[in-house]
C-alpha cells in the first residue's frame, strides 16, 4: 500500500502506507498490479466486498472487508 484516501473504505478500515495485501478472497497477490486486477475482476462480477489479508511492517496479520465501491 503506498497511498490511502482519507476518505475511502481502505480508511475507514484503517489500512495504511506499508502495509501489505497479501491476499484478496484468499487468492494470494504477489505485485501490486495483481491487486488493481483482482478488485477490478470483484467489482465487475458484481461482488460488493473484497477480504484482504494484510501484513503490517512488524509482519502482524488481520483480514479486513473493504467494500467495493462500483
Amino acid at each position: 500500500v503506498t497511498d490511502v484516501d482519507p476518505e475511502s473504505p481502505a480508511a475507514d478500515k484503517h489500512i495504511q502506507p506499508g502495509e501489505v495485501i497479501e491476499e484478496i478472497n484468499q487468492d494470494p497477490v504477489n505485485h501490486p498490479a495483481d491487486v488493481a486486477k483482482r478488485l477490478q475482476a470483484l467489482k465487475s462480477a458484481g461482488k460488493k466486498l473484497a477480504l484482504l489479508l494484510v501484513a503490517n511492517r512488524q509482519g502482524e496479520v488481520r483480514f479486513v472487508a473493504v467494500p467495493l465501491s462500483k
